[in-house]
């Protein structure tokens, strides 16, 4: 289960981020995995290179957090919840996460989404998601 103190929805915002700016914070009670996934999903074209970036803080002693990227096809069908996906390494301080990739031909749509697993506390900070390259041709 993930919680939030004092009864507040998740996603939790908090003054806890990088140099006392607002960032998602995320407790968890339970040894599982969790995420938080994007409400929309981005259509891509074969060959655009997409880069995601984010702050992720990990209080946790046993516990990951991450970025990871859900693909579809051009059904909207789930290929794969972590197609790409990267993991923070450190403890108890921020870490600048990247992520870059390019989309295969069977990818239509993604879906960005925070995961990790664990108890404990973890924060989520300037996400950005960007469009590195388009395909030639495709409409950005």
């Amino acid at each position: 289960r993930i919680q939030s103190s004092e009864g507040e929805e998740v996603p939790h915002y908090e003054t806890l981020g990088v140099n006392g700016s607002r960032c998602m914070v995320i407790r968890s009670d339970a040894d599982g995995w969790w995420n938080i996934s994007h409400r929309y999903l981005v259509s891509v074209k074969q060959g655009d290179v997409l880069r995601v970036t984010a702050q992720i803080w990990n209080g946790s002693e046993s516990g990951r957090a991450g970025l990871e990227v859900a693909a579809y096809d051009e059904k909207r069908n789930v290929l794969k919840w972590n197609y790409w996906s990267k993991r923070s390494s450190t403890r108890s301080r921020f870490e600048t996460i990247t992520l870059q990739f390019s989309i295969p031909e069977e990818v239509s749509f993604i879906r960005l989404r925070l995961a990790g697993q664990g108890r404990g506390e973890f924060r989520f900070d300037d996400i950005r998601f960007e469009l590195i390259d388009a395909r030639v041709g495709a409409a950005s």
